[in-house]
């Protein structure tokens, strides 16, 4: 297993966020009750966004429909003590689980299941060769998207690509950016996890990330 041992690797958050993401969430709730904190920033600050624009900026809690003006330690505790906070102030709409279990349709009310795809197709041919999962909707994404629709977070591993070769399958990650010494060492163990578990879900040999 590829696990860098020149540099200590935040292994619980790998497991916990790579299941986050599996399973198609999309509230950092998960993460925060399970003392993952790598996805704070992006839902704290949608929340400051929505305390600066209202009608009067700095608000205290009382008033209906006030958004209380909290430190992101404030907000964090609260995003694990009050389900019904989380619910409203903890979504980080579009992110990876969402792109890869609930793709965006032109159908309305229709979603599209990639990772399912993958997995079905694996063991139905597993010659094919066009077995891809995209997080990358340009739709959603920085100057691309209308101004409410654009998201408020990166997509860095934006795509990976899975193929069985000799009984053994291997997968393959494209990322459109890299921070080298921070997100590079988790990336690798967490894909590499990813490839562990298609290969045992799907009754192959795990090849190469």
């Amino acid at each position: 297993f590829p696990l860098l041992t020149t540099k200590k690797t935040y292994w619980g958050g790998i497991l916990y966020e790579l299941y986050w993401f599996l399973s198609g969430q999309t509230n950092i709730k998960y993460l925060v009750n399970n003392n993952v904190h790598i996805w704070d920033d992006y839902p704290y600050k949608i929340y400051k966004k929505k305390v600066e624009t209202q009608p009067s900026p700095g608000a205290t809690a009382g008033k209906e429909g006030e958004v209380e003006n909290l430190s992101k330690e404030d907000f964090i505790n609260r995003i694990a003590t009050d389900a019904d906070f989380a619910k409203k102030h903890g979504e980080l709409p579009r992110i990876y689980g969402e792109m890869w279990r609930k793709w965006p349709t032109r159908t309305p009310g229709r979603t599209f299941d990639q990772l399912r795809w993958v997995v079905n197709e694996l063991k139905e041919d597993p010659s094919a060769k066009n077995l891809i999962v995209n997080s990358w909707n340009p739709e959603y994404l920085y100057t691309m998207a209308t101004r409410e629709d654009t998201s408020y977070f990166p997509i860095c591993h934006n795509m990976y690509q899975v193929n069985v070769k000799n009984g053994k399958l291997s997968l393959q990650l494209y990322q459109r950016s890299a921070d080298m010494f921070l997100g590079v060492p988790f990336n690798i163990a967490s894909y590499a996890l990813l490839t562990h578990i298609l290969a045992q879900v799907t009754g192959y040999e795990p090849g190469e990330f």
